[in-house]
């Protein structure tokens, strides 16, 4: 809880300061600043560091490119695409997904995802016991099977898809990148399987769970770009699943009930 105060107090903190000229210099030193003027010799510049206004100026000889806030033309400067692999923490099950970043406006980008076909199945006394939790919730208590009986629970995501809107904090002038906030919808089909055979039954039971949730969800995170052409993304995912599905284990319905899920993501962008 402590965590997401400082997160929060940190994001809206940042959302609320001001966008930013640039001063590129002849050494390729960047300099993020507000400039205040300009003769044919100096460039006035103030800066904010650690809290304190400081006005400086550098000489235009010593000036390789300067980056107007106000005629920024981003379709010029940006990268507009960048693909990355995901692998995100689901309140269900985890996944590997691949996502297309689209740059649409000096602020804002478009995302599509597309989740990996992915099997997890655990085997023997684990597999028992979300069995012998599947009978008590049919109303079997103490129910006793033969040794002989070998068990297995498995859950297989077949396919998930997902579209999102973000809008980054900091002007976009190369990449993406910085602190972001946004919104989307997600769907994803899955398959929860407890199945069972014995030498007495040698034909396995099965017994099988369709799951289709419909997520709507918002997006806080921060993208990051160490060096040119590689992106880091971190994501919060916090939503709201309308989905039909019902979750055989504990007769409750996942429709109508809150996730949340938290994704890395790794990419190029050009």
């Amino acid at each position: 809880m402590k965590f997401l105060f400082f997160f929060f107090f940190f994001f809206f903190s940042v959302f609320s300061l001001k966008s930013q000229d640039t001063i590129i210099s002849t050494n390729n030193k960047i300099v993020s600043c507000k400039i205040i003027s300009e003769d044919s010799i100096n460039v006035n510049f103030l800066i904010i560091k650690n809290g304190i206004d400081i006005t400086s100026y550098i000489s235009k000889k010593d000036v390789k490119k300067i980056i107007y806030e106000k005629i920024l033309k981003y379709e010029d400067a940006v990268h507009n695409n960048l693909f990355k692999v995901y692998y995100v923490f689901g309140s269900i099950s985890n996944s590997y997904h691949f996502n297309y970043e689209r740059v649409l406006s000096p602020n804002s980008s478009i995302s599509f995802s597309m989740g990996l076909p992915i099997k997890t199945a655990i085997y023997g006394d684990e597999a028992r016991k979300d069995f012998d939790q599947y009978l008590n919730n049919q109303g079997f208590i103490n129910f006793w099977v033969s040794s002989d009986w070998k068990f297995k629970h498995s859950i297989e995501i077949g396919y998930s898809f997902s579209c999102e809107i973000r809008y980054y904090i900091d002007k976009i002038r190369v990449n993406p990148k910085g602190l972001y906030i946004g919104g989307g919808i997600n769907y994803f089909k899955m398959k929860d399987i407890l199945s069972y055979t014995s030498t007495g039954f040698p034909e396995e039971i099965v017994i099988n769970n369709e799951i289709n949730q419909s997520i709507l969800y918002l997006s806080l995170g921060i993208q990051i770009i160490p060096i040119h052409y590689l992106t880091i993304d971190f994501e919060a995912k916090p939503g709201y699943n309308f989905g039909d599905d019902t979750y055989i284990f504990n007769h409750s319905s996942s429709a109508g009930n809150f996730r949340f899920n938290f994704a890395v993501g790794l990419g190029l962008n050009f």
